[in-house]
């Protein structure tokens, strides 16, 4: 006998409650119940069992297999949190992803027109990707308490098991950012904030792209002007192997800021 309406609300607020109860992220939430929704959904609320997973992914051969590995996770933890064996291997990722950046020469013109047509929001968040590389979920993760006006720093709440990393504000920018709601938004909102900015710079890209487009260009385009060490300090990866406080000896978080600024892809579109 299949599951009623009510019953699927109630299995979905249980799938909400055994999450939070193993901690996962906020996006993870956002994320995992309404994919499991719409499994649920798909198969009418009947009781469900391995083989009504597989089938649902094979549907969606097409996807990206980033997305598809994305639903795979949901439907685990679903299975998972109601005692349904469900054995079946991730889907395999490619090597090389498609990975979408934005062109050196077309950067000026969004900053351009942001700051000339933009809302507050909009040059705030340009800001913060345009001039650190922050990721979708960074801007997110962001406060009103990371940003330090007398002291013109922002702190920056690294995701992917980066690193908190607090930088100096360069002049060009501290209003824009200082001008930032700090409210965080969905997913979706944040992906309408981007393309909205695109259509206001009169640029035209493909599906795919987004604020992490932003951060590819700006680590192509300190490359070769700024030391390998320091880029990925300055865009907070993880360095495997390397001591930061060796780095910090030699130069100190701010300094390495004033050296990324100096040779900055995009700083000086904001000026």
């Amino acid at each position: 006998m299949g599951m009623d309406e009510q019953q699927i609300n109630d299995l979905l607020q249980n799938f909400d409650i055994y999450l939070k109860s193993v901690r996962v992220k906020p996006s993870t939430l956002r994320t995992y119940i309404p994919e499991a929704s719409r499994f649920l959904k798909s198969i009418k609320g009947k009781e469900f069992d391995e083989s009504d997973g597989r089938a649902y992914l094979a549907n969606l051969y097409s996807m990206k297999d980033s997305t598809a590995n994305k639903i795979y996770y949901a439907l685990l933890a679903l299975f998972k949190s109601q005692n349904i064996r469900f054995e079946m291997d991730p889907p395999q990722i490619v090597d090389s992803p498609f990975q979408p950046t934005i062109r050196p020469d077309e950067m000026p013109t969004l900053i351009t027109a942001i700051k000339e047509s933009g809302d507050p929001n909009e040059r705030g968040a340009l800001a913060l990707s345009t001039i650190y590389g922050v990721r979708r979920v960074e801007i997110w993760r962001a406060s009103e308490n990371d940003l330090n006006r007398e002291d013109r720093t922002i702190t920056i709440h690294t995701a992917k098991k980066g690193r908190v990393r607090t930088h100096l504000i360069p002049d060009e920018v501290l209003d824009h950012i200082s001008g930032y709601d700090f409210i965080p938004r969905s997913d979706q909102t944040y992906a309408n904030l981007f393309w909205g900015m695109i259509k206001k710079a009169g640029l035209d890209f493909p599906k795919g792209y987004g604020f992490h487009s932003i951060r590819r260009a700006l680590y192509t385009g300190l490359t070769g002007k700024v030391d390998f060490l320091f880029r990925h300090e300055f865009l907070r990866w993880r360095i495997r192997g390397i001591n930061l406080a060796m780095i910090y000896d030699q130069n100190p978080p701010a300094q390495i800021d004033k050296i990324v600024f100096d040779n900055h892809p995009f700083l000086g579109a904001w000026r």
